[in-house]
Protein backbone atom coordinates (compact mmCIF):
# COMPACT_ATOMS: atom_id res chain seq x y z
CA UNK A 1 0.00 0.00 0.00
CA UNK A 2 1.55 3.53 -1.26
CA UNK A 3 1.64 6.56 0.26
CA UNK A 4 -0.18 8.94 -0.84
CA UNK A 5 0.84 12.53 -2.22
CA UNK A 6 0.15 14.91 0.58
CA UNK A 7 1.33 12.08 3.02
CA UNK A 8 4.91 12.42 1.00
CA UNK A 9 4.73 15.98 0.80
CA UNK A 10 4.20 16.16 4.82
CA UNK A 11 6.68 13.81 5.77
CA UNK A 12 9.37 15.72 3.36
CA UNK A 13 8.58 18.96 5.07
CA UNK A 14 9.00 17.59 8.53
CA UNK A 15 12.30 15.71 7.39
CA UNK A 16 13.60 19.23 6.49
CA UNK A 17 12.38 20.89 9.38
CA UNK A 18 14.09 18.44 11.64
CA UNK A 19 17.34 18.97 9.49
CA UNK A 20 17.24 22.64 10.21
CA UNK A 21 16.28 22.46 14.10
CA UNK A 22 19.33 20.05 14.40
CA UNK A 23 21.52 22.46 12.95
CA UNK A 24 20.62 25.73 14.24
CA UNK A 25 20.68 23.60 17.86
CA UNK A 26 24.46 22.21 17.02
CA UNK A 27 24.69 26.07 15.96
CA UNK A 28 23.58 28.12 19.32
CA UNK A 29 25.73 25.03 21.62
CA UNK A 30 28.59 25.88 19.27
CA UNK A 31 28.30 29.76 19.90
CA UNK A 32 26.46 29.35 22.98
CA UNK A 33 24.60 32.68 22.10
CA UNK A 34 28.31 34.98 22.90
CA UNK A 35 29.14 36.05 19.25
CA UNK A 36 27.48 39.35 18.46
CA UNK A 37 29.91 40.77 15.27
CA UNK A 38 27.75 43.69 14.32
CA UNK A 39 27.04 46.09 17.44
CA UNK A 40 28.97 46.95 19.97
CA UNK A 41 28.06 46.85 24.04
CA UNK A 42 30.51 47.78 26.03
CA UNK A 43 29.95 49.20 29.65
CA UNK A 44 33.82 49.59 31.53
CA UNK A 45 34.98 53.14 30.82
CA UNK A 46 37.46 52.53 27.72
CA UNK A 47 35.03 53.62 24.98
CA UNK A 48 35.64 57.57 25.58
CA UNK A 49 36.61 60.22 26.80
CA UNK A 50 38.72 63.40 25.46
CA UNK A 51 39.23 66.01 28.10
CA UNK A 52 40.95 68.17 25.73
CA UNK A 53 26.64 75.23 16.89
CA UNK A 54 26.32 77.75 18.53
CA UNK A 55 22.10 76.81 19.34
CA UNK A 56 19.47 77.95 17.17
CA UNK A 57 19.45 81.57 18.57
CA UNK A 58 15.20 81.08 18.30
CA UNK A 59 14.68 77.92 19.56
CA UNK A 60 14.52 79.29 23.26
CA UNK A 61 15.86 76.05 25.04
CA UNK A 62 18.71 76.21 28.16
CA UNK A 63 20.53 74.73 30.18
CA UNK A 64 17.55 73.93 33.21
CA UNK A 65 19.18 73.41 36.24
CA UNK A 66 21.87 71.17 35.48
CA UNK A 67 25.44 71.78 37.20
CA UNK A 68 27.24 72.87 34.34
CA UNK A 69 27.17 76.07 31.73
CA UNK A 70 26.47 75.32 28.68
CA UNK A 71 28.58 77.70 25.78
CA UNK A 72 26.73 76.30 22.97
CA UNK A 73 24.44 73.87 20.93
CA UNK A 74 26.19 70.31 21.38
CA UNK A 75 25.88 68.75 17.45
CA UNK A 76 25.56 64.76 17.86
CA UNK A 77 25.81 62.37 14.87
CA UNK A 78 24.62 59.02 15.80
CA UNK A 79 26.30 56.15 13.76
CA UNK A 80 23.68 53.52 13.80
CA UNK A 81 22.03 50.96 11.15
CA UNK A 82 18.83 48.81 10.81
CA UNK A 83 20.79 46.12 11.75
CA UNK A 84 22.30 47.15 15.18
CA UNK A 85 20.67 45.51 17.96
CA UNK A 86 22.05 47.96 20.60
CA UNK A 87 21.41 50.95 18.65
CA UNK A 88 17.79 51.52 19.63
CA UNK A 89 18.23 52.00 23.41
CA UNK A 90 21.06 54.94 22.74
CA UNK A 91 18.81 56.59 19.75
CA UNK A 92 16.15 57.03 22.00
CA UNK A 93 18.04 58.58 24.51
CA UNK A 94 19.65 60.90 22.28
CA UNK A 95 15.93 62.10 21.25
CA UNK A 96 14.69 62.11 24.92
CA UNK A 97 17.68 64.65 25.50
CA UNK A 98 16.88 66.49 22.31
CA UNK A 99 13.31 66.74 23.32
CA UNK A 100 14.48 68.04 26.66
CA UNK A 101 14.75 71.79 27.22
CA UNK A 102 17.07 70.94 29.62
CA UNK A 103 19.79 69.65 27.36
CA UNK A 104 21.04 72.49 24.36
CA UNK A 105 21.42 69.57 21.70
CA UNK A 106 20.80 68.63 18.24
CA UNK A 107 21.29 65.55 16.88
CA UNK A 108 21.26 63.13 13.32
CA UNK A 109 21.12 59.75 12.81
CA UNK A 110 23.99 58.32 10.17
CA UNK A 111 21.88 55.07 8.79
CA UNK A 112 24.67 52.80 7.92
CA UNK A 113 22.67 51.28 5.13
CA UNK A 114 21.73 54.69 3.62
CA UNK A 115 24.89 55.46 1.31
CA UNK A 116 25.52 59.62 1.75
CA UNK A 117 25.65 58.58 5.31
CA UNK A 118 27.92 55.55 4.95
CA UNK A 119 29.84 57.64 3.12
CA UNK A 120 30.65 60.04 6.35
CA UNK A 121 30.71 57.21 8.23
CA UNK A 122 33.38 55.56 6.45
CA UNK A 123 35.74 58.77 4.99
CA UNK A 124 34.77 61.11 7.56
CA UNK A 125 35.19 59.08 10.73
CA UNK A 126 36.28 56.12 9.95
CA UNK A 127 33.77 54.16 12.18
CA UNK A 128 34.50 51.42 14.19
CA UNK A 129 31.56 49.87 15.58
CA UNK A 130 27.87 50.20 15.67
CA UNK A 131 26.68 52.39 18.42
CA UNK A 132 28.64 55.17 17.82
CA UNK A 133 27.91 58.86 19.25
CA UNK A 134 30.33 61.84 17.47
CA UNK A 135 30.13 64.48 19.58
CA UNK A 136 30.47 67.56 18.07
CA UNK A 137 32.18 66.15 15.63
CA UNK A 138 34.61 63.92 17.81
CA UNK A 139 35.40 66.19 20.37
CA UNK A 140 34.24 63.21 22.14
CA UNK A 141 33.00 59.66 21.19
CA UNK A 142 30.92 57.32 22.87
CA UNK A 143 31.44 53.71 21.27
CA UNK A 144 28.39 50.88 22.40
CA UNK A 145 25.55 50.49 24.47
CA UNK A 146 24.93 53.25 27.20
CA UNK A 147 22.25 54.39 29.56
CA UNK A 148 20.76 57.93 28.98
CA UNK A 149 22.38 58.78 32.59
CA UNK A 150 25.40 57.59 31.15
CA UNK A 151 25.05 59.64 28.25
CA UNK A 152 24.38 62.49 30.32
CA UNK A 153 27.59 62.44 31.96
CA UNK A 154 29.62 61.73 28.88
CA UNK A 155 27.69 64.96 27.07
CA UNK A 156 28.89 67.31 30.15
CA UNK A 157 32.52 68.06 28.76
CA UNK A 158 31.34 69.38 25.59
CA UNK A 159 28.32 71.42 26.48
CA UNK A 160 30.71 73.56 28.26
CA UNK A 161 33.81 73.49 26.30
CA UNK A 162 35.59 77.04 24.79
CA UNK A 163 34.21 77.33 21.56
CA UNK A 164 34.58 80.82 19.09
CA UNK A 165 32.35 83.04 19.42
CA UNK A 166 29.88 82.00 16.26
CA UNK A 167 26.37 83.16 15.72
CA UNK A 168 24.55 80.95 13.50
CA UNK A 169 20.99 81.27 12.04
CA UNK A 170 19.33 79.08 9.43
CA UNK A 171 15.63 79.49 7.40
CA UNK A 172 13.44 76.94 5.21
CA UNK A 173 10.99 78.05 3.02
CA UNK A 174 8.97 75.70 0.24
CA UNK A 175 7.47 76.91 -2.32
CA UNK A 176 4.63 74.51 -2.96
CA UNK A 177 3.75 75.85 -6.67
CA UNK A 178 7.63 75.88 -8.11
CA UNK A 179 8.06 72.47 -5.53
CA UNK A 180 11.58 74.07 -4.93
CA UNK A 181 12.88 74.29 -0.99
CA UNK A 182 14.65 77.57 -0.33
CA UNK A 183 17.67 77.48 1.93
CA UNK A 184 18.75 80.38 3.82
CA UNK A 185 21.85 80.92 6.41
CA UNK A 186 23.22 83.52 8.05
CA UNK A 187 26.88 83.25 10.07
CA UNK A 188 27.95 85.85 12.00
CA UNK A 189 31.52 86.64 13.83
CA UNK A 190 31.21 87.92 16.85
CA UNK A 191 34.87 87.02 18.05
CA UNK A 192 38.10 89.02 17.85
CA UNK A 193 39.80 86.56 15.84
CA UNK A 194 39.01 85.83 12.31
CA UNK A 195 37.18 82.51 11.78
CA UNK A 196 37.96 79.67 9.67
CA UNK A 197 35.81 76.62 8.93
CA UNK A 198 33.31 74.76 6.70
CA UNK A 199 29.57 75.10 7.21
CA UNK A 200 27.49 72.27 6.44
CA UNK A 201 23.81 71.91 6.13
CA UNK A 202 22.76 68.55 6.69
CA UNK A 203 19.46 67.40 5.08
CA UNK A 204 17.24 65.04 7.60
CA UNK A 205 13.80 63.45 7.76
CA UNK A 206 12.11 64.15 10.51
CA UNK A 207 10.30 60.26 10.86
CA UNK A 208 12.46 57.78 8.64
CA UNK A 209 10.69 56.66 5.34
CA UNK A 210 12.86 54.48 4.72
CA UNK A 211 14.69 53.05 7.47
CA UNK A 212 13.97 50.96 10.79
CA UNK A 213 15.75 50.24 13.86
CA UNK A 214 16.69 46.64 15.03
CA UNK A 215 13.16 46.64 17.12
CA UNK A 216 11.19 47.32 14.29
CA UNK A 217 10.64 51.88 14.78
CA UNK A 218 11.21 54.60 12.73
CA UNK A 219 14.62 56.36 13.42
CA UNK A 220 14.31 59.80 13.97
CA UNK A 221 16.66 62.20 11.91
CA UNK A 222 17.97 60.31 9.26
CA UNK A 223 20.83 61.79 7.22
CA UNK A 224 20.05 61.81 3.79
CA UNK A 225 22.71 64.35 2.15
CA UNK A 226 23.97 67.63 2.82
CA UNK A 227 22.36 70.60 1.03
CA UNK A 228 25.27 72.90 0.82
CA UNK A 229 28.90 72.68 1.82
CA UNK A 230 31.14 75.44 1.79
CA UNK A 231 35.05 76.72 3.22
CA UNK A 232 33.95 80.16 5.11
CA UNK A 233 36.54 82.58 6.80
CA UNK A 234 34.79 85.38 8.34
CA UNK A 235 36.80 88.06 9.99
CA UNK A 236 35.63 89.95 12.85
CA UNK A 237 32.19 91.27 13.89
CA UNK A 238 31.58 90.65 10.26
CA UNK A 239 28.73 87.93 8.42
CA UNK A 240 28.29 86.00 5.56
CA UNK A 241 24.53 84.90 4.19
CA UNK A 242 24.26 82.00 1.64
CA UNK A 243 21.64 80.65 0.11
CA UNK A 244 20.21 77.68 -1.78
CA UNK A 245 17.31 76.46 -3.32
CA UNK A 246 16.81 72.74 -4.47
CA UNK A 247 13.88 70.70 -6.00
CA UNK A 248 11.87 68.82 -3.54
CA UNK A 249 11.60 66.16 -5.79
CA UNK A 250 11.32 62.18 -3.64
CA UNK A 251 10.71 64.26 -0.64
CA UNK A 252 8.44 65.49 2.13
CA UNK A 253 8.79 69.12 2.51
CA UNK A 254 6.45 68.45 5.76
CA UNK A 255 9.07 65.76 7.28
CA UNK A 256 12.11 67.68 6.60
CA UNK A 257 14.29 69.19 9.18
CA UNK A 258 17.52 70.97 8.18
CA UNK A 259 20.57 71.51 10.29
CA UNK A 260 23.25 73.82 9.42
CA UNK A 261 26.30 73.18 11.21
CA UNK A 262 29.87 74.92 11.49
CA UNK A 263 32.31 73.07 11.58
CA UNK A 264 36.42 74.36 13.21
CA UNK A 265 39.33 74.50 10.60
CA UNK A 266 41.66 73.35 13.22
CA UNK A 267 41.85 69.29 12.60
CA UNK A 268 42.50 67.03 15.43
CA UNK A 269 43.83 63.43 14.90
CA UNK A 270 41.06 60.94 16.82
CA UNK A 271 39.91 57.63 17.11
CA UNK A 272 36.73 55.63 16.52
CA UNK A 273 37.61 53.39 18.92
CA UNK A 274 39.39 55.32 21.14
CA UNK A 275 39.66 52.81 24.34
CA UNK A 276 42.66 51.24 21.67
CA UNK A 277 43.54 54.17 19.25
CA UNK A 278 42.97 52.87 16.49
CA UNK A 279 40.55 53.68 13.42
CA UNK A 280 41.98 57.03 13.31
CA UNK A 281 40.39 59.91 11.93
CA UNK A 282 40.98 63.90 11.44
CA UNK A 283 38.37 65.63 13.45
CA UNK A 284 37.03 68.94 12.90
CA UNK A 285 35.22 70.14 15.92
CA UNK A 286 31.76 71.72 15.42
CA UNK A 287 31.71 75.25 16.77
CA UNK A 288 27.78 76.14 15.74
CA UNK A 289 24.25 74.78 14.91
CA UNK A 290 21.11 75.70 14.07
CA UNK A 291 17.95 74.28 12.57
CA UNK A 292 14.78 75.01 10.92
CA UNK A 293 12.05 72.77 9.53
CA UNK A 294 10.36 73.41 5.86
CA UNK A 295 6.93 73.29 7.37
CA UNK A 296 6.46 74.12 10.31
CA UNK A 297 4.08 71.75 12.50
CA UNK A 298 3.36 70.12 9.19
CA UNK A 299 1.10 66.50 9.31
CA UNK A 300 4.04 64.15 9.50
CA UNK A 301 3.73 60.96 8.29
CA UNK A 302 3.25 57.54 10.39
CA UNK A 303 5.42 55.76 12.26
CA UNK A 304 5.43 52.53 10.79
CA UNK A 305 7.90 49.25 11.99
CA UNK A 306 8.07 45.66 11.82
CA UNK A 307 7.97 44.02 15.39
CA UNK A 308 7.34 40.21 14.46
CA UNK A 309 9.52 38.70 12.55
CA UNK A 310 12.42 40.36 14.40
CA UNK A 311 15.55 41.14 12.22
CA UNK A 312 18.23 38.07 12.33
CA UNK A 313 16.44 35.81 14.47
CA UNK A 314 14.69 32.12 14.69
CA UNK A 315 11.53 32.30 15.54
CA UNK A 316 8.83 29.26 16.19
CA UNK A 317 5.61 29.35 15.28
CA UNK A 318 5.45 32.94 15.46
CA UNK A 319 7.92 34.11 18.31
CA UNK A 320 11.20 35.05 18.34
CA UNK A 321 13.12 32.64 20.50
CA UNK A 322 16.69 32.98 19.69
CA UNK A 323 19.47 35.03 17.91
CA UNK A 324 21.79 33.32 16.05
CA UNK A 325 24.33 35.35 16.10
CA UNK A 326 26.81 33.02 13.50
CA UNK A 327 23.87 32.15 11.28
CA UNK A 328 23.09 35.89 11.00
CA UNK A 329 26.83 37.01 10.71
CA UNK A 330 26.82 34.74 7.94
CA UNK A 331 24.00 35.20 5.87
CA UNK A 332 22.19 38.14 7.60
CA UNK A 333 19.04 36.21 7.13
CA UNK A 334 15.68 35.99 9.52
CA UNK A 335 14.23 32.52 10.07
CA UNK A 336 11.17 31.55 10.33
CA UNK A 337 9.79 27.70 11.52
CA UNK A 338 6.01 26.85 11.53
CA UNK A 339 3.08 28.79 11.67
CA UNK A 340 3.96 32.33 11.16
CA UNK A 341 2.82 35.80 11.56
CA UNK A 342 3.97 39.33 11.05
CA UNK A 343 3.57 42.27 13.55
CA UNK A 344 3.47 45.88 12.66
CA UNK A 345 3.49 48.60 14.71
CA UNK A 346 1.99 51.82 13.74
CA UNK A 347 1.45 55.11 15.21
CA UNK A 348 -0.02 58.47 14.38
CA UNK A 349 -0.30 61.65 15.91
CA UNK A 350 -4.11 62.07 13.71
CA UNK A 351 -4.92 58.75 13.75
CA UNK A 352 -3.90 55.13 11.89
CA UNK A 353 -6.56 54.65 8.80
CA UNK A 354 -4.95 51.16 7.86
CA UNK A 355 -2.61 48.83 7.50
CA UNK A 356 -1.33 46.59 4.37
CA UNK A 357 1.43 43.78 4.42
CA UNK A 358 3.19 42.30 1.36
CA UNK A 359 5.28 39.47 1.07
CA UNK A 360 7.48 40.01 -2.48
CA UNK A 361 5.43 42.52 -3.83
CA UNK A 362 2.43 40.89 -3.57
CA UNK A 363 -0.37 42.12 -1.02
CA UNK A 364 -1.87 39.90 1.51
CA UNK A 365 -3.97 41.89 3.86
CA UNK A 366 -5.31 44.92 5.29
CA UNK A 367 -6.05 45.58 8.07
CA UNK A 368 -8.12 48.45 9.95
CA UNK A 369 -8.04 47.51 13.58
CA UNK A 370 -5.11 47.31 16.18
CA UNK A 371 -3.23 44.89 16.71
CA UNK A 372 -2.18 45.21 13.08
CA UNK A 373 -0.93 41.57 12.36
CA UNK A 374 -1.56 39.02 9.32
CA UNK A 375 -0.88 34.99 9.74
CA UNK A 376 0.52 32.25 7.64
CA UNK A 377 1.31 28.53 7.09
CA UNK A 378 3.28 28.70 3.96
CA UNK A 379 4.44 30.87 1.38
CA UNK A 380 5.15 28.87 -2.32
CA UNK A 381 6.19 25.59 -0.39
CA UNK A 382 9.49 24.39 -0.93
CA UNK A 383 10.93 27.25 -2.54
CA UNK A 384 11.39 28.67 1.14
CA UNK A 385 14.16 26.01 2.04
CA UNK A 386 16.29 27.63 -1.32
CA UNK A 387 14.96 31.14 -1.65
CA UNK A 388 14.81 34.10 0.29
CA UNK A 389 11.92 36.26 0.68
CA UNK A 390 10.75 40.32 1.58
CA UNK A 391 7.99 41.50 3.84
CA UNK A 392 6.49 44.97 3.64
CA UNK A 393 4.34 46.78 5.88
CA UNK A 394 2.42 49.94 4.73
CA UNK A 395 0.65 52.38 7.31
CA UNK A 396 -1.68 54.98 5.84
CA UNK A 397 -2.63 57.88 8.14
CA UNK A 398 -6.28 59.03 8.31
CA UNK A 399 -5.14 62.28 5.95
CA UNK A 400 -3.72 59.93 3.76
CA UNK A 401 0.02 59.95 4.58
CA UNK A 402 1.81 57.22 3.88
CA UNK A 403 5.09 54.86 5.39
CA UNK A 404 6.67 51.83 4.95
CA UNK A 405 8.81 49.03 6.64
CA UNK A 406 10.81 46.24 5.02
CA UNK A 407 12.25 42.98 6.95
CA UNK A 408 14.26 41.35 3.58
CA UNK A 409 16.26 38.09 3.65
CA UNK A 410 13.43 35.93 5.37
CA UNK A 411 13.94 32.38 5.11
CA UNK A 412 11.01 29.78 6.12
CA UNK A 413 10.55 26.61 6.72
CA UNK A 414 6.83 25.13 7.12
CA UNK A 415 5.03 22.19 8.81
Amino acid sequence: MGIDKNRKKSLLEMFFIILVLAILIIAFIYVNGKIEPQSIDITDDEDIHDENGEDDQTDGKDNGDENWDNTHYVFVEIATSTWCINCPEVEEAIHELYESPDYPLYYVSLVYDGSEAKKRLDNKFNTFGYPTLYIDSGYSIVVGKKEKSEIIELLKPAFSRNVADIYINLSAEWDEETHEIIVEAKIVNNDTNTYKGFLKIFLTEIISTQWSDFEGNSIKHPFLGFVLEEDIEILPNQELNFSKTFNDAGLDPENIRLFSVVFNSNTVSKYSDPGFDEFPFEANYADAVAKAEVVEGGNLPPTIGIGIPTRGYIHLFGNPIYKSNILNFLFNYTYLIGKSKIVAKAEDDNGIYKVQFFIDGTLKKTDYKEPYEYSFNKIRNLKWLIGKHTITVKAFDIQGKTNTATLDKVLGFFL
